[in-house]
């Protein structure tokens, strides 16, 4: 069988590297979308987040202030990369050069 399957790019990264206040952010937008310009959706020991596959910027929008600038960085990155889909996961990926919280 001959199927070309479409595949997405997606960000591994721990939740080591989001700070407490951002995890409570997330919870609330998973189970109450309000104001993330995408989707939330809280999994066992963390959350898959999909970024519309549109340009997305931490300013202007309503949960500018809501979350970290090192969460900011991260979404940054993955716009930079060109990546769609963010998995924040307890056993995700650490990166050097990223701030790590302990919570």
């Amino acid at each position: 069988m001959n199927i070309a399957f479409e595949t997405y790019k997606l960000l591994d990264i721990s939740t080591a590297h989001i700070t407490r206040e951002d995890d409570i952010f997330l919870k609330l937008e998973a189970r109450t979308p309000v104001s993330f310009p995408g989707s939330v959706h809280e999994v066992d020991h963390g959350f898959f987040i999909w970024l519309c596959g549109q340009e997305i910027s931490t300013e202007g929008f309503v949960w500018e202030d809501a979350i970290s600038e090192a969460f900011k960085k991260i979404i940054e990155l993955a716009v930079d990369l060109n990546i769609e889909y963010i998995r924040l996961d307890s056993d995700g990926k650490v990166y050097d050069g990223l701030e790590i919280f302990d919570w």
